[in-house]
């Protein structure tokens, strides 16, 4: 029964009527085979501990009329029977069933199921999508795949609308594709062979946790826009993108991009699939979260992963191999790293014998994914189960142990005391009475006795409920010691202690008032979340699409700690915002940062911006993807109280937009093609950069002289846009001006602004004497004009 020959068990549980029920009751459950269904063809399995991962062919299915060759004999499968065929010439089984037909397939399928215990380890739909996501409809499914390169686009729609399995892979993205239904693709690792016409809408609503694109032909500029998208919040669940990309220019990808780089110079990141070897250069997202990204000249191939890669992995080591080996011809490489498919479902999806996969890094098992999986779950199943042993046997909580102990307790402590009785007694009478050897009193003996076990007894019960008692009295501490418990916890303790009580809530309150302010960082994203900062550590609150990554987990990167807690909401930003209020309540928090991405939750967008009105913001970056978004872009700029920034980042705009910007400090916009010259000219913020600009160099010639004569910009501080080239800059300086007089422009310049790239520059002064220093940059491809007063 424990046999590895599961077409043998399978074709016995046939033959004998009692077969099946003695093989499922005595069969090792650890020997379960791994079931492959191809399409409608045949029914297949990779045998448990096959390192190899050959499948073999257990039934096949005979489409069209009854052929007239072999055994065919009715057999009963579950309450069904159906004509089972022995083709004596393959030697192996089949049925025969009408076209288009699943009938038999579910037969056949429910009864190996029932039989082994298992799930669908591989499932091709290409010949028969609907029809078999619709079947297999609720069944678990570890990998859907499509090999059909004529897979029309609405098929391949209701295979992602509705196939729930962990990876999906498709050999090719048709011309046309909608997502229709489905808002976003989740998957855990998604895989596309030809990905050449896959678009950047597409990408973007991908919700998964590992994306691979293989002859993705996407332009610099989409790559830069995919990667803002991330930055910005979009695509919560992305943890590794791997991408092919022609033509791959660094500084038109990375444009815009706060590039960092590292003092390491090498580090491996393992994904749910693969592993990576990077370089030092990283990016982040606006809410904390570390990138590294890295470009393989070799097989033109852009990688992108964040950090970490899972809690058992270091971030940072050194490693003896590269993923992507610069000693290989591009061919070479291509075909080493062609799928970030686990090897095993790799295998099984294209050639039938696999070479055996390396265990370095798999510490011998066989199933990466139960490894990368499972590492994390498993860590903790191990600590619960050492901490319960060691407390299994001592449960003053428990009822029977505890009257068990309290008996005990309570006949303990009187021998104790009773031990000195008669020797108190006798002392009592001899000293006392002074005739204890002539008259001996038993009443005096009772009497000590009764008082002494009166004594034990209820010493015996105090010092049982004392330890018993699980709650420490905080609160009954002197102040002092009061203040040094609450000093030691952190704001999740503060914030769960604070719930306890009105008594709780009011000492935590009173103990935060007089300590330093946290910054606090919020985001409307598709998981909304509430960042609390400390010096080295910070503190997460989000809101998961599912319920399934409701949990707490805990990283390091470097010298910080990244705390993370999950919730889930079927409202999430209605419970955002109440989180929000309460924490506001009880820490006394300064709104450091808000990002608020307006395609998120386009209807709760008012609601979020009446909300967010109420207090001031020092900081906000709003994005959009959708030009339907406009009329909510206005009115949050026209309602919120911003004190020092604004950015509003790849936001896409109706034809003929136009907006006021309000007199926020420092203003930045991607994409400013709406600002014309005479909106430039009524501009009052401090700090103004403007991006893909529709302004020429007359026009900025004119804002220069303008500021000159003290018509606009009083309180301006520095200034930076776009131009079309160096030959721009002789119209613009068409103006009184003097090379520069400062020291280091280069310095100057690069506190002033992000990134510059300016050498040179020239003065110009204002009709009041103020002077500002004007240059010309190029921080990436293009150039820009700069302007910083002084």
């Amino acid at each position: 029964m424990n046999s590895k020959l599961i077409s043998t068990c399978f074709l016995i549980s046939l033959v004998l009527k009692k077969a099946k029920v003695v093989f499922k009751s005595l069969r090792n459950k650890q020997l379960t085979p791994k079931i492959v269904i191809d399409d409608d063809d045949w029914i297949g399995y990779i045998a448990a501990g096959d390192r190899k991962m050959i499948v073999n062919r257990l039934i096949s299915f005979s489409r069209g009329s009854k052929p007239n060759y072999g055994i065919v004999e009715k057999v009963k499968m579950g309450n069904d029977l159906v004509d089972l065929l022995l083709w004596t010439q393959f030697g192996h089984l089949a049925i025969n069933c009408e076209d288009d037909d699943v009938t038999e397939m579910k037969v056949v399928t429910d009864y190996i199921f029932d039989l082994f215990d298992a799930g669908i380890y591989i499932l091709n739909v290409s010949d028969m999508p609907r029809q078999l996501i619709d079947l297999f409809h609720g069944k678990p499914i570890e990998m859907l795949s499509v090999w059909d390169l004529m897979i029309e686009a609405d098929h391949l729609s209701y295979i992602v609308s509705n196939g729930k399995a962990k990876h999906f892979y498709t050999i090719h993205w048709p011309n046309n594709f909608e997502l229709n239904d489905c808002h976003q693709v989740n998957f855990d690792s998604l895989v596309v062979g030809r990905a050449y016409l896959m678009t950047l809408e597409h990408l973007i609503r991908l919700n998964c946790v590992e994306i691979r694109m293989e002859r993705l032909w996407f332009s610099n500029e989409e790559l830069n826009q995919f990667l803002m998208h991330w930055i910005n919040g979009g695509s919560p669940r992305l943890k590794c993108f791997v991408a092919d990309i022609r033509n791959f220019n660094q500084q038109l990808a990375l444009m815009d991009i706060n590039v960092q780089e590292t003092e390491e110079q090498t580090r491996i990141y393992k994904s749910l699939t693969t592993e990576v070897e990077f370089d030092n250069l990283e990016i982040r997202r606006n809410d904390g979260a570390v990138a590294s990204i890295k470009y393989f000249q070799e097989c033109g191939t852009f990688v992108f992963a964040v950090w970490p890669d899972n809690p058992d992995t270091p971030n940072w080591s050194n490693i003896n191999h590269r993923p992507f080996s610069s000693g290989k011809k591009k061919g070479e490489v291509e075909e080493e790293n062609r799928s970030v498919l686990p090897r095993e479902i790799e295998g099984a999806l294209g050639p039938w014998h696999l070479h055996e996969q390396s265990t370095d890094s798999l510490t011998g098992a066989s199933d990466p994914l139960t490894i990368c999986l499972g590492r994390k779950t498993q860590s903790t199943a191990n600590s619960v189960e050492e901490a319960t042993s060691v407390i299994r046997g001592y449960d003053l909580h428990s009822e029977v142990f505890y009257t068990i102990s309290l008996l005990r307790a309570l006949f303990c402590f009187p021998g104790f005391y009773c031990l000195s009785a008669f020797v108190a007694e006798r002392w009592f009478a001899t000293y006392f009475l002074m005739d204890y050897e002539k008259n001996q009193r038993k009443w005096l003996v009772f009497l000590i006795v009764w008082v002494i076990y009166a004594i034990a007894f209820v010493s015996a019960i105090d010092f049982h409920n004392v330890s018993k008692m699980g709650d420490f009295p905080l609160f009954d501490l002197p102040l002092v010691a009061n203040e040094h418990v609450l000093s030691t916890m952190n704001p999740y303790q503060w914030i769960n202690l604070s719930l306890t009580s009105e008594e709780s809530k009011a000492a935590v309150k009173r103990f935060l008032k007089s300590k330093p302010k946290f910054k606090i960082n919020l985001g409307i994203t598709g998981e909304p979340y509430i960042v609390i900062f400390g010096e080295n550590e910070q503190w997460d609150f989000r809101w998961a699409l599912t319920e399934a990554r409701v949990g707490y987990e805990t990283n390091k990167y470097g010298s910080r700690v990244f705390n993370n807690l999950y919730k889930y909401s079927e409202n999430p930003i209605e419970a955002w915002m109440k989180e929000y209020d309460y924490i506001r309540e009880i820490i006394g928090c300064e709104l450091n940062s808000v990002h608020f991405q307006l395609t998120s939750f386009p209807r709760q967008n008012k609601t979020i911006t009446d909300w967010l009105s109420s207090q001031p913001i020092r900081c906000i970056e709003i994005a959009s993807f959708d030009t339907e978004c406009d009329l909510d872009l206005k009115y949050v700029m026209k309602n919120i109280n911003v004190t020092d920034s604004a950015w509003l980042s790849s936001i896409e705009y109706r034809r003929n937009f136009q907006m006021e910007i309000p007199a926020i400090p420092r203003i930045c916009i991607d994409k400013s093609r709406f600002i014309d010259f005479d909106q430039l000219l009524r501009l009052k913020n401090q700090c103004i950069s403007l991006r893909r600009s529709r302004l020429d160099a007359e026009e900025i010639n004119g804002f220069l002289k303008s500021w000159m004569a003290c018509e606009s910009h009083f309180d301006l501080e520095t200034f930076d846009i776009d131009i079309p080239g160096l030959e721009a800059m002789e119209v613009i300086m068409d103006l009184p001006h003097e090379r520069t007089r400062l020291p280091d422009i280069a310095k100057t310049f690069k506190e002033k602004f992000i990134r510059s790239g300016v050498e040179d520059g020239f003065d110009i002064k204002r009709s009041d004497g103020k002077v500002a220093t004007v240059a010309i940059g190029q921080p990436w491809d293009d150039y820009r004009f700069f302007m910083a007063t002084h």
